[in-house]
């Protein structure tokens, strides 16, 4: 039988841009596509089979670069393949930058739009997920786009953003245009659901008390 208990993040960081402690790269990358109005799309976790970034990339491919920056922020051993993905497909708009340290993530949520992830259509997701990069989202107040086939997922339930299926680009490049197209105000508001959600149901004691009820139900 499965349990799911969601993790508890740390406490949120200090409310501020830190731009200087991001690598010049990705600066560059980050302030040419805010200078040119492009929405920032962010994607910063590991590069690995189970996110399924090719799908990322398929969904980009048919998004409007004029309109759109798209930011695979990590490392893993699908690195070289996805680079290869990206020229092959002469996408200008999609960057494939180096990971950067964990207390530099908050600085690259403050300057992007839209936090992006997701997971291949395997079982496994079914009982629940709770990748520390969406927390990290949430956390940032960013709106998320998820494609997974997780009921009851935290982006759900938050109403923080969009959940659409796994291995399906075309629902993927919809979603990420139908929250491109919210007003600055409507994604902060969006944004704010994430943190009350985390504030709420993710906080230390709600946690720890989900985790001693299981062990007490156990023990009956």
């Amino acid at each position: 039988r499965w349990h799911y208990l969601p993790q508890c993040p740390p406490p949120a960081p200090p409310s501020q841009i830190l731009v200087p402690s991001l690598p010049s790269a990705h600066r560059q990358v980050l302030e040419a596509a805010k200078a040119q109005g492009r929405c920032i799309v962010l994607f910063a976790g590991s590069l690995v089979p189970a996110a399924d970034v090719p799908n990322m990339i398929a969904a980009a491919a048919l998004l409007d670069p004029a309109r759109f920056a798209v930011l695979l922020v990590g490392q893993g051993p699908m690195e070289e393949a996805l680079r290869a993905l990206i020229a092959q497909e002469g996408l200008p708009h999609v960057h494939l930058l180096p990971v950067v340290p964990k207390d530099s993530v908050p600085s690259l949520i403050a300057l992007a739009d839209i936090g992006l992830l997701g997971f291949r259509p395997l079982p496994l997701y079914r009982n629940g997920v709770s990748p520390n990069k969406l927390f990290d989202y949430m956390q940032g107040g960013l709106p998320v786009v998820l494609y997974a086939d997780s009921p009851g997922n935290p982006v759900e339930q938050s109403g923080c953003g969009c959940v659409v299926p796994p291995a399906d680009p075309i629902a993927l490049a919809d979603a990420l245009r139908r929250l491109a197209a919210f007003s600055p105000r409507e994604l902060i508001i969006m944004g704010r659901r994430g943190q009350t959600y985390l504030a709420t149901h993710h906080d230390l004691p709600t946690v720890a008390s989900r985790y001693l009820q299981l062990f007490q139900s156990l023990r009956a």
